[in-house]
């Protein structure tokens, strides 16, 4: 099921095979268990790098890597069935994203991204460009963003959607203060925290909380 509502997959009459888009059809999603694809995706990188870029925001990584059909006889193995009544077949949560989200294939790529990064920083000397991601996740797969128990380093600054997702206008201070503390506890040492307190996929402040709780 798609993140926008419907199937997944499309048919394209050019090609006259099916493509996988978890966003919008007009998002067709690339293959990075492909080696070509990867190093075109450097390319790329170089591309915007050697025209003064000052780093990437790097949008929906939990969905970068499906699951690899080889390990399934060859196909997309299907999402099993959530169970939640209030979900139809054709809406998100109708099923469990198990082959399709927060896989640690995903992981492995943003790593090389920042090898990638991080060499060209070492050769191209000044300021340092840097690498954002985006991803609501749980906070142990968020912290995977800054990097691994095995020593390969992830994104400079994963963004932290806590105060969206976990407080609200009934919230209290203790929650604040617990929402904060959760993330510098789990975070790496020496690493960077932030807090995002609002984007373009959620409504506005005064919207979530109470006037008297925005300034």
């Amino acid at each position: 099921v798609s993140i926008f509502v419907g199937s997944a997959w499309k048919w394209s009459e050019k090609r006259q095979q099916y493509y996988l888009h978890q966003f919008a059809v007009e998002q067709a999603d690339f293959n990075f268990r492909n080696p070509a694809v990867k190093q075109e995706m450097f390319e790329i990188m170089k591309f915007w790098l050697d025209k003064g870029v000052d780093g990437f925001r790097v949008d929906a990584l939990p969905y970068l890597v499906e699951a690899d059909p080889a390990d399934h006889g060859g196909k997309y193995p299907d999402e099993p069935l959530s169970g939640l009544p209030q979900f139809e077949s054709h809406q998100l949560g109708y099923t469990i994203p198990l082959y399709t989200k927060d896989l640690i294939e995903s992981y492995d790529v943003i790593y090389e991204w920042r090898d990638f990064i991080d060499e060209y920083n070492k050769e191209h000397g000044g300021d340092t460009r840097v690498l954002f991601s985006e991803g609501y996740a749980n906070i142990t797969m968020t912290m995977l963003y800054y990097g691994n128990e095995e020593g390969r380093i992830g994104t400079h600054i994963p963004f932290n959607f806590d105060f969206i997702t976990d407080v609200s206008s009934k919230s209290n201070a203790r929650d604040f203060v617990y929402t904060t503390l959760k993330w510098l506890t789990y975070m790496p040492y020496g690493a960077v925290a932030n807090w995002q307190f609002g984007n373009h996929d959620n409504n506005r402040m005064p919207t979530r909380f109470r006037h008297d709780m925005v300034d």
